[in-house]
């Protein structure tokens, strides 16, 4: 989201360096495919099994095997792709969550549709729910395909994936592809940012039981934010933008005053317009 500050860098906190979640996760899903290629026996202990549906640990170990070259490269593109979007606004934790919870909603729905003697690997259900999650949080973000090279909002683009993997599902057309496992990462994704978002709103007053309404005292007015023209340059302060990254990575975007919502807000469209320009 940020091209000058980038998540998948490692990051000093605390005195210690810690990479982002989804650099983490690519990393491991790179060294397991890497020592499973060494050790092909590997994919059977970790792959999920119908054979074997009461080892529920591997609804989580498959998510980090893969078959080729091709199908790790996309899945980790795909993961990266919206997971350096999505992880700053979820932190660190709540990443690692959105990917193992989509992948094990995926898995399931694969045992589930799947008879004896079949087996799953891969993180494309576990990368599904992160493309949901992305798109419930910014729908109205902007991305351009590769082939056919045009430009579309990501709910759009969620919904098209979707769609075509409940066509596929329904035609038959399987190619060694599980689309259920696909449709079920994309059911946890959505799933899990939907809690997330009601838990927010719950937290804030918006719901549950009804609380005696008191007027809110002055310090505590929320300002209106100022009106102003997206083309014009915002000057920023880099160091107060990485104050404000850092503290949305820890907390979440939800834990953020309306002036540091307003200076994410005005820094992001401000570094597209320099992008643009170059």
């Amino acid at each position: 989201m940020f091209s000058e500050r980038d998540y998948n860098r490692r990051q000093r906190r605390g005195g210690s360096w810690q990479y982002s979640a989804v650099t983490t996760l690519i990393i491991i899903n790179i060294a397991v495919f890497v020592l499973s290629n060494i050790n092909p026996s590997l994919v059977g202990l970790g792959c999920i099994d119908t054979n074997s549906p009461a080892q529920f640990w591997r609804l989580f170990t498959y998510q980090f095997f893969h078959a080729s070259f091709g199908h790790i490269f996309w899945n980790m593109y795909g993961l990266w792709l919206f997971g350096h979007i999505i992880e700053p606004v979820l932190g660190r934790t709540r990443m690692y969550i959105l990917y193992l919870f989509s992948g094990l909603i995926g898995g399931i729905f694969f045992l589930l549709a799947n008879g004896p003697n079949s087996f799953c690997i891969g993180a494309s259900g576990a990368e599904f729910g992160v493309m949901v999650a992305t798109a419930v949080a910014f729908p109205y973000a902007e991305f351009m395909l590769i082939f056919p090279p045009i430009r579309m909002k990501l709910w759009v683009l969620a919904l098209v994936y979707c769609g075509l993997e409940i066509l596929y599902q329904i035609g038959g057309a399987n190619g060694g592809v599980a689309h259920l496992a696909h449709l079920g990462g994309a059911l946890g994704g959505f799933i899990y940012m939907r809690r997330l978002i009601r838990l927010a709103s719950h937290n804030a007053g918006g719901f549950g039981r009804r609380r005696r309404q008191e007027p809110p005292k002055q310090e505590e007015t929320r300002r209106a934010e100022p009106e102003y023209n997206s083309s014009e340059p915002f000057v920023f302060d880099q160091d107060e933008l990485n104050r404000i990254l850092d503290k949305m990575s820890r907390q979440g975007y939800s834990q953020l005053t309306s002036q540091e919502k307003y200076t994410l807000k005005r820094a992001s469209e401000e570094l597209k317009r320099r992008r643009n320009q170059e």
